[in-house]
């Protein structure tokens, strides 16, 4: 009987998701508004559900509301000649609208935007000095302490606060499905608290320069964790339903405070006066299977007494002329960086969110909120029979997420067998990145009936887009009178 291969080829209109970086050699132009006075120090940088920006002024004091799309933001300054003076950190809103903030100055509080009166709660004869700030699903604020092992739950509704002894001291706290997370820097941990049942339970990191601060989830459930150890500084990521564990060494000697989720890549401020992002689908890491632990934590309660205060209210639009931010040379595979300028005072980025489709990095120093550029949009991939090889080709991009323009350097190519498949997947063949196309993709892998492929844009700035649509081939072997 006649047999023939027969190679079928289609476009797969599948959503790209998480990922992105790749060595090529330009600088990145960041937008810069001033946004600290002189007498300012930006910490902490959060958003809310709609993107809005919370800057924690921590010297002026303040707490800065940013509008991402238009600039806009009000001040809420806390008055210098008041009783206590209040020192926001890791100032957030509640679902009430209420701006909450930790001040490590023995206090927390809240700020009503449309009253502008500040309530606080002074802690100084607790010996308590709040860090991160977080909320549960019953509106309590929760609060770490950064060289005390206690985790403290505030509730608004009758002033009782709970002091909850887990060990160690966290300087951040988030709240991710139902559960506290925290980065334990003192006992090199990681916590998970249950605030329903009470539950601790604990991931050890692995050597002894180690010391977690910021932390974030990406769109697979992994945690993320910022590690500021002195000479060794990475980002780490852990699985927590089975206990496995990756970190990413990274360059330019930084110490990481923050991370966060950009596109498809984790991003990082650094102590060290840099900012970049780790690609999970092309760095290199170092695999680690991470003890355990757990108990039930029982708490001791009091009630505190708050204060209030009224904050000078002030407003006004940032603008973001475009500076030159550089591009650290000779960093590994899959791992970006990049060194805001001046020299007068040093770049000092700290705070970081995700809004408005790009990252934005407050610097403590320099006063400066950065606006970086959203990523370039990914290629369209078609794809064509060339005799036994398959072709992949696309037309140039020349737009980033946002309309803008935007100059593409490279195309990353991308290889599975699965056709939902991201780039970070496990089995998942990186095939290079061609400055434009066509690309000769090679054929169907002998053995297989099927093969996909997907493609990211690379920006001369080294910015990364999201996954295109995947596009693939089936082969099959036909014999007349037989089912393939």
């Amino acid at each position: 009987m006649n047999r023939q291969r027969v190679i079928f080829w289609l476009a797969l209109m599948i959503l790209g998701l998480e990922t992105g970086a790749v060595p090529v050699a330009a600088n990145m132009g960041v937008g810069e508004a001033i946004a600290g006075l002189s007498t300012s120090s930006l910490w902490e940088l959060n958003r809310d559900a709609g993107g809005t920006l919370y800057i924690s002024d921590y010297q002026l004091p303040a707490v800065v509301v940013v509008n991402p799309t238009s600039g806009a933001f009000t001040r809420y300054i806390s008055p210098l000649t008041a009783a206590f003076v209040v020192t926001p950190s890791d100032a957030k809103p509640d679902t009430n609208g209420l701006i909450w903030w930790s001040d490590y100055y023995s206090a927390f509080g809240r700020i009503n935007p449309t009253t502008n009166q500040i309530t606080y709660w002074n802690l100084s004869t607790l010996s308590l000095s709040p860090g991160g700030l977080t909320f549960d699903a019953w509106g309590r604020v929760w609060l770490t302490q950064p060289y005390d092992p206690r985790l403290l739950r505030f509730n608004p509704a009758n002033n009782e606060l709970c002091r909850f002894s887990v060990g160690g001291g966290g300087n951040y706290v988030i709240t991710y499905g139902g559960r506290l997370w925290v980065g334990d820097s003192q006992a090199r941990r990681i916590l998970r608290f249950d605030p329903a049942t009470n539950s601790l339970t604990w991931w050890n990191l692995p050597g002894t320069n180690t010391s977690p601060k910021g932390l974030a989830f990406d769109a697979d459930g992994r945690l993320w964790w910022a590690d500021a150890a002195p000479g060794a500084g990475k980002l780490g990521r852990l699985s927590p339903e089975s206990n496995q564990a990756v970190t990413y060494a990274l360059p330019a000697g930084a110490l990481p405070v923050a991370v966060v989720a950009g596109v498809e890549v984790m991003w990082y401020t650094s102590l060290a006066g840099t900012v970049g992002f780790v690609d999970p689908a092309r760095a290199s890491g170092s695999n680690w299977t991470l003890t355990t632990g757990s108990t039930t934590v029982s708490p001791t309660c009091s009630t505190v007494t708050a204060g209030t205060q009224t904050a000078t209210r002030t407003t006004g639009t940032f603008s973001f002329p475009t500076v030159t931010w550089t591009v650290v040379s000779g960093t590994p595979t899959g791992i970006t960086a990049y060194v805001p300028p001046g020299s007068t005072p040093a770049p000092a980025p700290y705070g970081m969110a995700f809004s408005d489709g790009r990252i934005w990095v407050t610097d403590q120093d320099r006063l400066r909120l950065a606006r970086l550029p959203q990523v370039p949009q990914p290629p369209t991939l078609s794809i064509a029979l060339s005799g036994s090889n398959l072709t992949l080709s696309w037309p140039p991009v020349t737009q980033d997420e946002g309309g803008g323009g935007v100059t593409v350097s490279s195309y990353q190519i991308w290889r599975s067998g699965q056709p939902y498949f991201r780039p970070w997947d496990t089995g998942v063949a990186y095939l290079g990145a061609p400055a434009a196309g066509p690309f000769n993709a090679g054929g169907v892998p002998a053995g297989s009936q099927a093969v996909f492929f997907a493609a990211r844009s690379v920006a001369d700035s080294r910015l990364i887009s999201r996954t295109s649509s995947r596009v693939g081939a089936f082969s099959y072997t036909l014999t007349p009178g037989t089912t393939p």
